[in-house]
Parts: C-alpha cells; sequence; structure tokens
C-alpha cells in the first residue's frame, strides 16, 4: 500500500509538471551556426555576409553560371590552400539540454567566406561556403552538398550547381 501511494504521488508529480522548455530552431542556430551545416547556411549566406565577398565575386563572373562556377573554382585553387590542421581536429559535439547548448571540439568551425578569403586556407566545408556566396553575388544558384558514408564518420561537404 505504502508503494503505490510513492508510486501515484510520483506519477502525478511526473503528470503536472510543466515540460521541461525546449529550444526553438531560431534560438538553436543563433548558437551553433559555427558547428552546424543547415544553420550555417542562413548566417553565412545572407546578404550581408556575400556583401564581404564582393570585391573577389565581381572578378570571377562568367558569361554564365557554369563559367562562373570554373572561374571560381580556379580562383580557389590559385589563392586558397587547405588547411591540413584543421581537418585533422575531431569534428565539434554540440549537446542541447534544454535551453542550454555546449559545444565541444570548437576547432573545426565553419568559417564566413570572407574570413576564408582573409585566411587564404579551409577546409573542404569553407570552400563550400565560399563557392556558394560567390556564386550567389553573381547571381548563380548553388547548393550545398554534405556527402556522408555508410559505416564511417569521416565526410565531405561541396558545393554544386545545376548545368
Amino acid at each position: 500500500m505504502r508503494w503505490s501511494i510513492i508510486f501515484t504521488a510520483l506519477l502525478l508529480t511526473l503528470c503536472i509538471s510543466p515540460p521541461a522548455e525546449e529550444l526553438s530552431r531560431e534560438e538553436y542556430c543563433s548558437k551553433v551556426w559555427r558547428y552546424d551545416y543547415e544553420c550555417a547556411l542562413n548566417y553565412i549566406l545572407n546578404d550581408e555576409e556575400v556583401q564581404k565577398v564582393a570585391a573577389v565575386a565581381e572578378k570571377l563572373k562568367g558569361v554564365d553560371c557554369k563559367d562562373t562556377a570554373w572561374k571560381i573554382l580556379e580562383w580557389e585553387d590559385e589563392n586558397l590552400v587547405y588547411d591540413v590542421e584543421k581537418a585533422s581536429l575531431p569534428p565539434p559535439q554540440i549537446v542541447v539540454r534544454g535551453k542550454e547548448v555546449e559545444v565541444y571540439d570548437t576547432g573545426r568551425y565553419i568559417q564566413t567566406p570572407s574570413e576564408t578569403i582573409m585566411l587564404r586556407k579551409g577546409i573542404c566545408t569553407d570552400y563550400a561556403f565560399l563557392t556558394l556566396a560567390l556564386l550567389k553575388y553573381n547571381g548563380c544558384k548553388g547548393y550545398l552538398v554534405n556527402v556522408t558514408f555508410e559505416n564511417d564518420d569521416v565526410g565531405h561537404v561541396a558545393a554544386a550547381i545545376a548545368v
């Protein structure tokens, strides 16, 4: 009898307790956009960030989007180096508890396109976002491609256009 009263009281407490507050997608993205591709799309490819790469983008305008994409790839090949050190770091771990977000292993963050130009280096994610920003500035629609491999933690991110 005593255990059933305790169990009933516990059950009642659980049923009438307010639910834990959850983080909205907007709040989540405002905290982790440097580590989450989907969130980064809105933060990194907004008009303000794209405008920061205008000086480079204007030089790479082609006769059409395919030509522009090739010019962007050539410019990146000549002006950027792959950041082997950053690539060797562990991927970030995002932990959400209610409205709190903690990010561990923050060395492998997503750079803004202007940061990639300034640093002159990056990893595949940084190259992809720079490519998308340069395409967007020149009026071309680009896509972020996230490639994952079965039974493997290693992945790849690239930019793509429709041809």
